[in-house]
């Protein structure tokens, strides 16, 4: 997965954007213009958001975020641009997702998050796959950090589209190394 290189000046939202072209699957090389994996697009700025549209070809993006949390941000500058959108959360309520606050921050307990995000949110999993597999554009998904649902969903991915991927998102390029627990579960 490549990261998107940003403009030589301060970063705004999106920091964390990452195309999928150039990963191998059984089937060849993702080519450009596929899926790019990102933080909250929300909070893009405007060239940020048409940069993504002009120079990246996205027609699309997929707001893995809860109702709640698009409440407060709403779509941003892409919601202004001729991008399809399509609101699939894969968590409703972001304090229920954990079992004990305390352990919210500690990314070793992440794994029972993961697998509880696939048990619960597997229909919007599949409805986010199809968006992928019936775009014309490059589609561009995220969630308030791109991290977590953002990180299974790219798992979710390229175990579509290759099986195999498994050893793949075990060593990082999905969102964490503890992704991978969501495949042994």
């Amino acid at each position: 997965m490549t990261l998107i290189d940003a403009l030589p000046f301060p970063l705004s939202a999106p920091v964390n954007v990452r195309d999928f072209a150039g990963l191998r699957t059984q089937h060849g090389q993702i080519s450009s213009g596929f899926a790019l994996r990102a933080d909250d697009l929300s909070i893009a700025d405007a060239v940020s958001a048409q940069d993504l549209v002009d120079r990246h070809g996205v027609t699309a993006v997929i707001d893995l975020r809860s109702a709640e949390e698009v409440s407060l941000t709403g779509r941003g500058p892409l919601g202004l641009l001729p991008v399809n959108y399509h609101h699939l959360p894969l968590m409703t309520d972001l304090s229920a997702s954990v079992d004990d606050p305390r352990r919210f921050l500690d990314q070793a307990s992440f794994g029972s998050l993961y697998v509880r995000i696939v048990e619960r949110s597997a229909a919007q999993l599949v409805a986010a796959l199809a968006v992928i597999a019936q775009s014309r554009g490059t589609v561009a998904f995220h969630c308030a950090a791109g991290q977590d649902r953002t990180g299974v969903l790219a798992a979710m991915l390229l175990l579509g589209l290759d099986p195999r991927s498994w050893t793949r998102c075990r060593f990082g390029y999905a969102a964490s190394a503890r992704v991978a627990d969501v495949v042994a579960a």
